[in-house]
C-alpha cells in the first residue's frame, strides 16, 4: 500500500471532532431515535459524561422535549437526571423549551418522572410554572399549569429575578386566558394564601397589581382573601394606585394595550371594588416607623409589660408544656374520678340490695337519699372544695398551655363541655347546696376567663401573624384594625408586633 493511501485510511478511520459526537446525538434527539442514542454510547461512554461537565449547553434532552419526542425525552432523562435540570446558552431547560413550543405531553411525561423539574430557574429567573401562567392560551396549556401544581404544590412558592410568584405573572401577563383565575382557585382550594402577600422587587402584593393590569375579576377574589392596604415600595396601597389609574391612563403600558377602550370602566370597576371591601388610602393609614427609627425610639411602657409577659410565658409555659399537659391531663382524670366514685360512696335506689358504697358504709347502717354522697357534710365540706378546685385549675392550665390555633377551637369546646359534665355530676351527688352552688359559679367564673384570655391568645397571633389560617389574620387586619381602630391604637399595635418579632427572631 502506498504511502498516500495509509494517510487517506487514517483520515477515514480517525474518530469525528467532540462537537461533532455532540451534534451526532443531538441529531438523534431530533429524530426520536433511541437506537442511534445507544450507538453514540456504544462508540463513547463518556459522552453524556463530557456534556453535563459544560455549564450551558444544548443537550439531547434539550432537543427531544423541543421537538416533541417524548419516548426519546425520557429516556435520556432516566440516562442522565442531570439534564433535566441543565439550561441552554439561551437560559432554558428542557421543560422551558416543551412549553415553548407547545409539547403539551413531552412536558407532562417530563414532570411525572422528576417533579422538581417544575422548579428549575432559567432566563430571568423564571420557573416552567412562571412561564406556563405566561403563555398559557389555549385548553391543554391550561391543563399543564393545573398538572405542575398538582405535582409540585411548592412551585407556587418559587420567585423569579423580580420576587414575582406566578401569580404576579399571570395578573401583568395573561388573565384573560383564565391563568390567573385558575391559580387565586388552586390557592384558595390549598389555603396558601400567604404567597398572595408576597412583594416583588417594587414591593407590589398580587392585590397591587391586579389593580395596576386592570385585573377586575382577580380583584374580587383577591380582596376577599389578602390584606386590603399594604404598601409597596413607593408608599402606595392598591386604592392610590386605581386612583392614579383612574386619573391617567397610561396606554403605553403593554398590559393595556387590549383593554385602552375599556379603560375608565375597568379602573372605576376595580377602585368600586377596593372601596366597597374597605381599602384605604396611605395617607389614611397610620406612618409606620422605620427600623432605624423604631430602634431609636423610646420604648413605651406596654413595651416593657409585653416583653415581660411573654418573657415569663416563654419559660414557664413553652419550654414546660409537654410536663405541664401530662401533669394537668393526671389531675384532670383523677379529680374527675373522684366526682364520679366519692370516699364513701353513694346511696344506692331503694329497694337494691347491692349498696353503691364502701364496706365502711354499709356498716354503719346510714340511709339518705338515692344517689347522694354517703360522706358527711363536714367531710364534703373539706374533700369537694379541694377536688373541684383541683379540676379546675388543671382544665385553666390545659385551656392555656395548648396550642393557640382556630384548629385548637374543638379541643377548647371539649374541656368547656367536659367541665360541665364535671358539675352536674357533683351537683346531683351533693348534700350541700349551699356550699355547691357558689362553688360550681365561681369554678365556671374562672374557666370562662381562662377560654377569654386563650381566644384573646389566638386573636393575638392572628394579628402578629403567628397563626397558619392567613384568612384570621386578613379579617383582623381588614375588619378590626382598618376600620374599627384609631391610627394611635394601629401605631401601639404595630409597634408591639415589631416588638414581638424582635425578641422572638431577632429581626
Amino acid at each position: 500500500m502506498s504511502e498516500c493511501e495509509c494517510e487517506s485510511h487514517q483520515v477515514q478511520t480517525q474518530e469525528p471532532a467532540p462537537e461533532a459526537r455532540m451534534e451526532m446525538i443531538n441529531e438523534y434527539a431530533r429524530r426520536g431515535d433511541i437506537t442511534g442514542l445507544y450507538s453514540s454510547i456504544k462508540n463513547d461512554p463518556q459522552l453524556l459524561k463530557d456534556m453535563d461537565e459544560i455549564q450551558f449547553i444544548r443537550t439531547p434532552l434539550h432537543e427531544a422535549a423541543a421537538f416533541g419526542k417524548t419516548d426519546f425525552a425520557l429516556e435520556i432523562l432516566n440516562l442522565m437526571p442531570s439534564f433535566g435540570k441543565k439550561l441552554n446558552p439561551e437560559g432554558l431547560s428542557p421543560l422551558h423549551l416543551a412549553l415553548d413550543n407547545r409539547e403539551v405531553t413531552t412536558a407532562r411525561s417530563l414532570v411525572r418522572m422528576d417533579k422538581q423539574l417544575v422548579r428549575v430557574k432559567g432566563k430571568e429567573g423564571l420557573t416552567p410554572l412562571h412561564f406556563a401562567a405566561k403563555n398559557a392560551s389555549n385548553h391543554d396549556e391550561l391543563e399543564i399549569l393545573a398538572d405542575f401544581l398538582h405535582e409540585c404544590p411548592e412551585s407556587i412558592h418559587d420567585l423569579n429575578s423580580r420576587f414575582q410568584t406566578a401569580v404576579h405573572v399571570a395578573l401583568t401577563y395573561n388573565d384573560h386566558n383564565g391563568a390567573s383565575t385558575l391559580l387565586l382557585n388552586w390557592i384558595r382550594l390549598t389555603s396558601k394564601e400567604s404567597v398572595l402577600e408576597s412583594e416583588d422587587v417594587d414591593g407590589n402584593t398580587a392585590l397591587h397589581t391586579a389593580v395596576k393590569c386592570y385585573r377586575t375579576e382577580a380583584a374580587k377574589v383577591l380582596v376577599q382573601l389578602v390584606k386590603l392596604n399594604p404598601k409597596n415600595e413607593s408608599g402606595k396601597t392598591p386604592l392610590d394606585i386605581a386612583e392614579e389609574y383612574e386619573e391617567t391612563a397610561d396606554v403605553s403600558n403593554e398590559t393595556a394595550l387590549d383593554i385602552v377602550d375599556e379603560y375608565p370602566t375597568a379602573t372605576e370597576t376595580v377602585k368600586t371594588i377596593l372601596i366597597n371591601a374597605g381599602a384605604r388610602k396611605a395617607k389614611q393609614l397610620p406612618k409606620l416607623q422605620s427600623n432605624g427609627q423604631y430602634l431609636q425610639s423610646k420604648i413605651s411602657f406596654f413595651e416593657c409589660l409585653f416583653q415581660r409577659c411573654y418573657s415569663s410565658y416563654r419559660d414557664f409555659v413553652l419550654n414546660m408544656r409537654s410536663d405541664i399537659m401530662v401533669v394537668a391531663v393526671l389531675i384532670t382524670t383523677a379529680t374527675y374520678q373522684a366526682v364520679l366514685q366519692p370516699p364513701g360512696g353513694v346511696y344506692p335506689p331503694e329497694g337494691n340490695s347491692r349498696l353503691a358504697m364502701s364496706d365502711a358504709a354499709l356498716s354503719s347502717n346510714v340511709s339518705g337519699s338515692a344517689g347522694k354522697m354517703v360522706m358527711k357534710k363536714h367531710d364534703y365540706h373539706d374533700f369537694m372544695p379541694a377536688n373541684t378546685m383541683a379540676f379546675t385549675l388543671s382544665i385553666v392550665m390545659i385551656l392555656l398551655v395548648v396550642q393557640g390555633r382556630p384548629s385548637s377551637i374543638f379541643l377548647l369546646l371539649c374541656l368547656i363541655f367536659l367541665a360541665r359534665s364535671y358539675h352536674s355530676a357533683m351537683k346531683i351527688i351533693s348534700n350541700s347546696s349551699m356550699l355547691t352552688i357558689p362553688m360550681l359559679y365561681v369554678c365556671a367564673v374562672i374557666i370562662y376567663f381562662a377560654l377569654g384570655l386563650k381566644f384573646l391568645f389566638i386573636l393575638v397571633k392572628s394579628l402578629i401573624g403567628e397563626v397558619r389560617t392567613l384568612r384570621l389574620n386578613t379579617m383582623v387586619q381588614n375588619k378590626i384594625l382598618d376600620r374599627c381602630t384609631g391610627q394611635r391604637i394601629q401605631i401601639h399595635i404595630q409597634r408591639l408586633v415589631r416588638h414581638y418579632h424582635l425578641i422572638k427572631y431577632g429581626k
